[in-house]
Parts: C-alpha cells; sequence; structure tokens
C-alpha cells in the first residue's frame, strides 16, 4: 500500500509492503515551497521514489510501481524536485560544505532543513524568555 498527501502544514507518506513498513512526517510550510503548477501528490511520490531508490530498497520499490505506477507528469530529476519543495538553495551550501560527499535525498534534505527551522525557532522563542 502507498498512500501520501501533502497539506499546507504537512507532508504525510505512507508505504507498506511485505517487505518494509515506512511512515515518513515532515511538517513545514509546505505552501512556500511548492510553486502552484507542481501536483503535490507528484512532488510526495518523487520524494519516496527518490528515498528508496538511493536507500537500495528495490523490492520495495518495485511493489510500489506496481501499486501506483508513474503518472507521465512525474518527477523524474532530482535538481526539478529539489526546486518544487524549494531547497534549491540549501542543497547547494551542502554541496558546497561537503563537495567530496553525495548529497542526501531530498527527502533526508526536507526533514533535516525543517528540524534545523524548528530547532532555530526554539531557541529564539527561548532567548527571548
Amino acid at each position: 500500500m502507498f498512500k501520501c498527501g501533502m497539506t499546507s502544514t504537512e507532508l504525510t507518506v505512507e508505504l507498506n509492503s511485505e517487505h518494509k513498513s515506512l511512515t515518513l512526517v515532515a511538517f513545514s510550510r509546505a505552501k512556500e515551497f511548492l510553486p502552484m503548477s507542481v501536483s503535490g501528490d507528484l512532488v510526495a511520490d518523487a520524494l519516496v521514489r527518490e528515498y528508496l531508490s538511493k536507500a537500495g530498497l528495490k523490492e520495495t520499490l518495485k511493489a510500489l510501481d506496481e501499486e501506483k505506477p508513474r503518472s507521465p507528469d512525474a518527477i523524474s530529476n532530482r535538481s526539478t524536485l529539489r526546486k518544487a519543495v524549494g531547497l534549491e538553495k540549501y542543497s547547494a551550501k551542502l554541496k558546497k560544505r561537503h563537495p567530496d560527499e553525495p548529497l542526501p535525498t531530498t527527502l533526508e534534505m526536507l526533514v533535516n532543513y525543517t528540524q534545523a527551522k524548528i530547532k532555530a525557532a526554539e531557541a529564539a522563542a527561548e532567548s527571548e524568555v
């Protein structure tokens, strides 16, 4: 089973198969990241497919492809995916800081970026008290 959804504040991805069970939730200001021309479902599909592929979860990716085949307008380019979620500058910074290391998946970048923003906001709120 594959289920994904995106609202203005949450990206939720659930993937269950005989081989693996994966549930990811990333909180963000999704409306600010997504251009109006890109469907949230297309972005969520691409995030999961990229993650599974890079993680080497071939059987799980195969099960996903069987259960939910890629649409003709699916995002298949990492650069396009990063642009769709507003992580172009963040990924460029990562690449500049660690030029010899491969970039993490876009989903991992999105989660790391969101966690860093939450942590910064919490620290700012604590310093005001």
